[in-house]
């Protein structure tokens, strides 16, 4: 006679959430956590506030008390992004898989079963999903003409090379092994931004799948002052000097492809620009200065010019 199987035991999915003075948007992202649809998943939440006042703590025990699921705190003073994710992923060290999503974002209700999912059926330790702008009042003509922030897409299952930490789920035994003693993500990054980026070259070069989901959707707010133009072009050229940087550091070489494309993507830029100028179509000049922020962004990084700008500003 055949034995039967051992039953299997449920997965337990850290969410992780790094947080800094943003108490009512994470009371918003709890309440959505809240409604998760799991299936047999046991679920934790853990919250690292990274406010030297502990903002977050009184939102936290008052929604901890009445959450549907586990909800962990901890209040981490050390200054900066990577310090407050290592902390919020060391709560969780039980863990089958961690989910990251960013304290301002708000996920659908099936967000967290189908990044889980879609790992599983793909044999992946890491899944990325997209996540759309939601924004506090309509933004200017040029924003939207320009087609700024449009987030990425791919048909579920592709094969990614690189993601945001604002909506991902990472086996935690990957996770570990990529790890240092500091934790999965690397302080070199921790004023600057970019550890997510670096966190994709490390489980890509330690031989682990990343894949993408695109039901998977965690909508990301946009206040006011994130549509004006000089604010848009400095988070352009963040966004590439951090990428390139990361791709520095992880391949221990200087990326000189990365130079090139660099030049031609500024060639292109002023191409744009001054066709724009010729029409009168600001929607099209602000498209070329922000493929040219993004360009002067790879040059910064490549050569390792980096910011001491904090990631929460």
């Amino acid at each position: 006679m055949t034995p039967a199987p051992l039953p299997t035991a449920p997965l337990l999915v850290g969410v992780c959430i790094a947080t800094f003075k943003r108490p009512e948007q994470l009371r918003l992202l709890l309440e959505d956590l809240a409604n998760q649809q799991v299936g047999d998943m046991n679920v934790v939440i853990a919250i690292a506030d990274n406010d030297p006042a502990a903002s977050a703590d009184a939102t936290v025990a008052e929604i901890a008390e009445v959450h549907r699921f586990d909800v962990r705190y901890v209040h981490e003073p050390s200054a900066g992004v990577v310090h407050a994710r290592n902390a919020s992923v060391a709560l969780v060290p039980e863990a089958d898989w961690i989910a990251f999503i960013d304290d301002d974002e708000r996920p659908i209700d099936t967000w967290l079963q189908r990044l889980i999912n879609t790992g599983q059926q793909n044999n992946a330790e890491a899944v990325a999903g997209p996540v759309p702008e939601r924004f506090e009042q309509d933004p200017p003509r040029w924003y939207t003409s320009a087609e700024l922030h449009i987030a990425e897409s791919f048909p579920t299952g592709s094969r990614v090379k690189r993601f945001g930490v604002g909506n991902l789920a990472v086996r935690a035994d990957a996770l570990a092994a990529v790890a240092t003693d500091d934790g999965p993500f690397d302080l070199r990054f921790n004023t600057t931004g970019g550890e997510d980026v670096f966190l994709g070259f490390q489980l890509a070069r330690a031989g682990y799948s990343m894949v993408w989901c695109d039901e998977a959707v965690a909508t990301t707010l946009v206040p006011v002052e994130r549509t004006e133009l000089r604010w848009v072009l400095r988070r352009r050229f963040n966004a590439y000097r951090n990428y390139s940087r990361a791709l520095r550091i992880a391949e221990d070489s200087q990326p000189w492809s990365e130079l090139a494309r660099s030049v031609a993507r500024l060639l292109e830029a002023s191409t744009r620009i001054l066709m724009g100028a010729l029409r009168q179509d600001k929607g099209a000049m602000v498209k070329g200065a922000y493929v040219g922020a993004g360009a002067l962004g790879k040059f910064a990084g490549t050569l390792d010019r980096t910011s001491s700008s904090g990631w929460w500003d």
